[in-house]
């Protein structure tokens, strides 16, 4: 009766055994930290869960958690996150107890800048001058990957083309600067053509009438 015994014994460690190969011990995060690069991009995050002797254990799933939902959603069942707003999180995977984190960045810009400061002064249907704009981060890094946008809040007096400012017709105006809800402004002047100041008789010298000598 000694051997049924000893096999039974023999079968219950193996089982224990093969058991605790299986039982997950940690988890491999893929990307292990990441940088989206602007809010609205999206990433798949992948996991293995292994076990003591590494063994992938392939049938254990994981649940995904964002610790700040409003920066980074993340969906519970597939992996898959969105970059919502700027600023850090946390992405957590979870099986039966054993986590694994990711930090994850949602870069931004921080301020855009527009030189010259001073502003600008053209000639009316002259030659344009070039604006220099530059974009920040939020760690008040120059960022390259950014397309700022420009215009003339009166068209009418300016016009923005890919090789600068042009004059359109005299008066003054602002020039706006825009990146991600980002602005800089810096004042226009459109000085008058000489038609216009023909026309106007500005700077123009008159003859002045003598008074009449009295008698």
């Amino acid at each position: 009766m000694r051997r049924p015994v000893a096999l039974l014994t023999l079968a219950v460690l193996g089982s224990l055994l093969v058991s605790g190969c299986d039982k997950p011990a940690y988890i491999d995060l893929d990307p292990k930290d990441y940088t989206f690069k602007r809010a609205g991009e999206d990433l798949w995050w992948k996991a293995k869960v292994r076990a003591k002797n590494n063994k992938f254990l392939h049938t254990k799933n994981v649940v995904w958690r964002s610790e700040n939902p409003a920066i980074v959603t993340i969906d519970a069942k597939t992996g898959i996150a969105k970059a919502v707003a700027p600023g850090r999180t946390t992405i957590t995977a979870e099986c039966e107890g054993i986590k694994s984190e990711a930090i994850v960045d949602v870069q931004g810009v921080g301020k855009v800048t527009v030189e010259p400061a001073e502003g600008l002064t053209l000639d009316a249907r002259g030659e344009g001058k070039p604006i220099t704009i530059t974009v920040y981060d939020l760690a008040g890094h120059v960022v390259t990957d950014r397309t700022p946008m420009a215009r003339c809040l009166n068209e009418d007096v300016c016009r923005v083309f890919p090789t600068g400012v042009n004059g359109v017709d005299s008066g003054e105006t602002v020039l706006e600067v825009s990146c991600e809800g980002k602005k800089a402004t810096i004042p226009i002047k459109v000085l008058p053509t000489e038609e216009e100041k023909l026309a106007k008789g500005i700077g123009v010298d008159r003859p002045v009438r003598a008074a009449p000598r009295k008698r």
